[in-house]
């Protein structure tokens, strides 16, 4: 117990947009108290709206600032004052999977989860800036998942369209999935009925509105189509890249660098 109140004080200090009070009582809707005050699995950073009826379920076991909501990225830490909108209707959930990293969600994000829908999550996850996240039936995110700004994430119309030659009013809710290690760009619509298999990349501005069927692609466009195949984002050793190919400016490729893609 004194532990997590040493980590929370010693974060409080380092960043003055953590947010105590909020993360207090978002710990108290979520895990016991005695699960609260020895781990604090939930941080929130900023202002943020809370309306919880539904339920959030955390994977077991808890780790401190598992979940983290409101974090600013390194790369725009100006950036502030942005709400954060967090809204689970009744009987629905926000369900957190398996405890193998953090999910992390920078400022200006809105999670909705309407009546009798789900979104599950599986760590670990990274949300960029101002995405908006909106379920009416369910939306499945795989493990090492990363997204830009501006992400969409819709699994419903939002509204009913009745076909007036024969009467016929479509179902406007459908299910998203997206597997394993899959990276979008800034700006990227996924809409209901989406299907992004394990491994792909979205470009930036890509609207995806249907089952993607080629692992380990790009896709690009509005709509989407794959436009390469046979690649994967090189998650580790960016760093490393970054100043080989500084100090290696007529070099444009590396055969057989290691990824973990």
């Amino acid at each position: 117990m004194f532990k997590t109140i040493y980590r929370i004080i010693k974060l409080k200090l380092r960043d003055r947009d953590f947010n105590v009070i909020g993360s207090v009582l978002l710990n108290l809707k979520v895990v016991s108290f005695y699960e609260m005050i020895s781990v604090f699995p939930i941080l929130i950073f900023g202002k943020i709206e809370m309306d919880i009826k539904g339920k959030i379920q955390i994977a077991k076991p808890l780790n401190f600032g598992m979940i983290q909501l409101g974090r600013r990225a390194i790369l725009e830490q100006g950036r502030r004052n942005s709400v954060g909108q967090l809204q689970i209707a009744k009987d629905s959930v926000l369900r957190i999977m398996r405890n193998a990293g953090n999910v992390v969600v920078c400022p200006g994000f809105s999670i909705f989860v309407k009546r009798n829908a789900c979104i599950e999550l599986t760590p670990p996850i990274y949300i960029g800036y101002d995405c908006r996240i909106i379920s009416a039936k369910n939306i499945i995110i795989g493990e090492n998942f990363s997204s830009g700004w501006n992400l969409l994430l819709m699994d419903n119309d939002g509204h009913y369209i009745k076909d007036l030659i024969n009467g016929v009013v479509k179902n406007n809710k459908g299910d998203i999935k997206i597997g394993n290690n899959v990276w979008l760009a800034n700006n990227v619509t996924i809409l209901k009925s989406s299907i992004i298999p394990n491994g792909s990349i979205i470009a930036s501005h890509s609207l995806i509105n249907r089952a993607m069927t080629s692992t380990n692609s790009i896709y690009a466009g509005s709509p989407a189509r794959c436009i390469k195949e046979n690649v994967c984002r090189v998650w580790n050793n960016e760093d490393e890249l970054d100043v080989f190919f500084v100090e290696n400016e007529s070099c444009v490729q590396i055969n057989d660098y290691p990824s973990s893609g």
